[in-house]
């Protein structure tokens, strides 16, 4: 259970200027009440214009669901305007489903389903809006997929490619007891041309497949990071992983369709990820000796997709001090491995270097039985804790590897406030979350919990290219009497991000600058 999120920098930029006049760090716009009470809040792209976004509420037993573009100002940060967005198709005939409301091209476009129960059909389609809020024309439909019940949506994804100007749809097919796997692929411009579609028969049974992520680049082919559960017979000897993951390619100008395993040996894949740029593929993520759930170090992989082989394979042991440094007891401390760090972002440099960030995150399920009621009551406690950062040189080398202690813990919420905002330029890496105030400028060693969203301080942490890196206050107030959901947060031009700030049923959006120096207070 964990959030995989990838880095979009838009190429609009957003006037900073005003941050000057402001003695805090984020410059905020006022307070304003959500559509409706259970509306979630989802940030749609970043226009001359203005932020857009939309709000989200799913039906109830009273309601039927409800949707609301908004677009913000780039100076005041107040909504310029509020407006339905009607959930059926344009002459009203079929419901439809919100997928995905993505910047593509010039034009906010909401991707929608509709599950046709006479013919056993989810059917896609795509509205284009103007900034204004406004849709033009009529509906598209873009495809329509076999499916036995409304459920099978969840097997549908809809991807737009890092540049906002393609978008891959892709559909895994009915399973089918001891089938191969089957999938369908089609490609769309910004202008919602077909480019080209897919289907595709991959030679694993449907039970031992699944895709962990799929992107889509500037040429429209597809990459698709795969796991394989393994067969008995595949499985050389007790212990080892029964699992093992592949990174698959395919594009327009031939049938073949590539596949490139990425098994480290006989370790234990912890978690993975991976980044294209220009032909050139790197996989990286942390891996184990004894389990799936630990990590004893980093891997690297590189694949070159015009040799059509991978030609760097890496591997690089955490040293014990660095392993220490997340142990929370003495006997704990004789471990080799730390627990539960999953990757977030795999990054590539103009210098051919690149880096992985991850994050310790894990969910505690503590249930008990009431003996009066003889009902079972359960308690989820989410916890996000530190980051690493992982550099690598033009050949997989380890450069140098960060520990930004963080700990975070929040219970029965779904870790909202949890977590951070990720923001790069050429100079840096950026993470705004919610801390302890005791880490701002701590006396001892030890690391406050942040429990406490009201009497937590919103902070930036910045990393620099050499592995150095300062904590910030974006806030002098004690209280917090809205607090940030780092989430539903954004990096908006590579000098700042837009914030979001919830409480109850009020919300408000602020800018941080990534240039704030606390000489500003």
């Amino acid at each position: 259970m964990h959030k995989i999120f990838f880095l979009i920098i838009t190429t609009f930029f957003v006037n900073t200027s005003v941050f000057a006049q402001h003695k805090n760090a984020i410059q905020w716009g006022g307070t304003m009440a959500r559509p409706t009470s259970n509306s979630e809040y989802y940030y749609i792209g970043n226009w001359p214009d203005g932020i857009m976004s939309y709000f989200y509420a799913p039906s109830t037993v009273f309601a039927g669901a409800k949707a609301f573009i908004e677009r913000y100002d780039n100076y005041s940060m107040l909504p310029q305007f509020t407006k339905p967005v009607l959930l059926n198709t344009a002459k009203a005939t079929k419901a439809l489903e919100i997928e995905a409301f993505e910047q593509i091209g010039e034009h906010p476009i909401m991707f929608a389903s509709h599950y046709n129960k006479e013919k056993n059909k989810i059917e896609v389609y795509a509205r284009r809006y103007t900034t204004e809020g406004e849709p033009v024309g009529l509906d598209y439909k873009l495809a329509d997929f076999d499916a036995k019940r409304r459920s099978n949506v969840n097997q549908l994804r809809i991807v737009p490619n890092s540049n906002r100007e393609l978008v891959l749809i892709h559909y895994s097919k009915l399973f089918e007891k001891y089938q191969n796997e089957k999938a369908e692929f089609r490609i769309f411009d910004k202008d919602l041309n077909l480019l080209y579609d897919r289907f595709i028969e991959f030679p694993y049974k449907e039970r031992n497949f699944s895709v962990y992520r799929a992107t889509v680049d500037a040429n429209g082919r597809v990459y698709l990071l795969v796991k394989i559960l393994l067969e008995k017979d595949e499985i050389t000897a007790r212990g080892l992983p029964r699992y093992r993951y592949s990174l698959v390619t395919f594009g327009n100008d031939n049938r073949k369709v590539e596949e490139y395993n990425l098994q480290m040996d006989n370790y234990f894949t912890s978690d993975i990820s991976f980044s294209e740029n220009n032909g050139r593929i790197i996989c990286a993520g942390f891996y184990s000796e004894i389990s799936s759930d630990r990590a004893a170090g980093s891997f690297y992989i590189e694949i070159d997709l015009q040799r059509q082989e991978i030609v760097e394979k890496k591997i690089d042991k955490f040293e014990k001090s660095f392993v220490v440094d997340f142990i929370p007891n003495r006997r704990a401390r004789r471990m080799t491995e730390i627990p539960d760090f999953k990757v977030d972002h795999v990054l590539q440099f103009s210098d051919g270097s690149s880096a992985i960030v991850g994050e310790q995150f894990y969910i505690e399920e503590i249930c008990f039985r009431d003996f009066r009621t003889g009902m079972i009551n359960c308690q989820y406690n989410y916890n996000y804790n530190n980051i690493i950062v992982i550099k690598y040189d033009d050949r997989g080398s380890v450069m140098w590897t960060a520990n930004i202690p963080k700990y975070q813990q929040s219970s029965n919420d779904g870790g909202k406030f949890l977590s951070y905002t990720f923001g790069l330029n050429e100079n840096e890496l950026i993470f705004l979350f919610n801390d302890h105030p005791k880490n701002i400028n701590p006396t001892d060693n030890r690391v406050g919990i942040m429990t406490n969203v009201r009497k937590s301080i919103p902070v930036m942490v910045k990393l620099s290219k050499e592995g150095n890196y300062s904590r910030t206050p974006l806030s002098n107030e004690r209280v917090q009497n809205m607090f940030i959901v780092p989430m539903m947060s954004h990096q908006i031009s590579p000098s700042s991000a837009m914030i979001m700030a919830v409480r109850n049923t009020r919300y408000k959006i602020g800018f941080v600058n990534f240039d704030f120096h606390t000489d500003k207070y």
